[in-house]
């Protein structure tokens, strides 16, 4: 597509003469043309090629936040997960900053709740969480399990151990989940990984709450309406035909009339005290595990 400069344009002549717009499929040809000059801006870089693009000379990198945010679920209504107190540890046990400076290269920004920091419904009053292992063994001692002969906490002669399911495919997600399989072992947490077909996650795992806990991703949308993901009505059933999102099963009377608050008002004030206090009580109960927004990876001369 060749967008030629309109010098009949009514507030002046545009400066550039034209712009060219290439489709690329071919990811190889991209990072070519972007290494011999061929391109001067290139969009929605895979996140496996980001090194690449850092290592052409005279190449610069751009990671603009976006609205897609990773998280864990956890399966309230598994035996491990019903304590609060383990998914606190579990989350204190969890370095989020360090995935995304070190796992996801900075390409990602530490999310503290559902709602995304571009939106008008973020809580600035919240601040992420520092990973804290003595806290985290702290609550899990409390909670009455004991650290184990091989280095894992035991209760009633079962071990602290769960499996993690991720959909395949996002390479940066299994990046992720690796880092934290080995964070929580270094605390006496053992997970295992279960990467399955993102279509029999969605439409099978998810739904019929087929899992202990699970990692995916969210798009937060400009419109911050959360209450198919947290209000109790909504968590998939055939007493409703399965739907809602609400794969947790998160049951919380506060946040129920929380959701329904943001849906269904018109008021923009009271909407966004509901969706604050939304995010507050996720960070106090933990039903879902705010991990990091995504970024869009692009690349410029200069």
């Amino acid at each position: 597509i060749v967008l030629e400069a309109n010098s009949s344009y009514f507030r002046g002549r545009p400066n550039l003469d034209r712009i060219v717009y290439r489709v690329l499929p071919d990811v190889n040809i991209m990072l070519s043309q972007l290494k011999n000059g061929e391109l001067d801006i290139v969009s929605n870089i895979p996140f496996v090629q980001l090194d690449q693009v850092k290592a052409i000379d005279g190449v610069r990198a751009v990671m603009t936040p976006n609205m897609i945010w990773e998280h864990m679920d956890f399966n309230l209504e598994h035996v491990i997960f019903r304590d609060v107190r383990v998914r606190q540890a579990i989350a204190l046990s969890i370095d989020r900053q360090a995935i995304v400076n070190n796992t996801l290269k900075g390409a990602a920004a530490v999310a503290v709740g559902d709602q995304s920091p571009l939106s008008w419904s973020y809580n600035p009053t919240l601040k992420p969480p520092t990973r804290d292992i003595n806290t985290a063994r702290d609550l899990l001692t409390q909670a009455g399990w004991k650290i184990g002969p091989n280095g894992i906490f035991v209760k009633d002669g079962y071990k602290l151990s769960f499996s993690l399911v991720i959909p395949v495919g996002v390479k940066s997600r299994e990046a992720a989940a690796q880092v934290i399989v080995q964070q929580l072992k270094e605390v006496g947490i053992e997970v295992e990984l279960r990467p399955v077909e993102s279509q029999v996650f969605f439409n099978d795992i998810l739904k019929n709450h087929r899992f202990e806990a699970a990692m995916y991703a969210w798009v937060a949308g400009v419109e911050p309406d959360n209450y198919s993901l947290w209000n109790s009505k909504q968590i998939p059933s055939a007493g409703n035909g399965y739907e809602g999102q609400n794969y947790p099963q998160w049951r919380n009377a506060e946040v129920d009339a929380l959701t329904l608050q943001g849906f269904q008002l018109t008021d923009i004030e009271v909407r966004k005290n509901a969706y604050f206090r939304i995010q507050e009580i996720i960070n106090a109960e933990y039903p879902v595990i705010p991990l990091y927004f995504r970024s869009n990876i692009d690349a410029m001369k200069g």
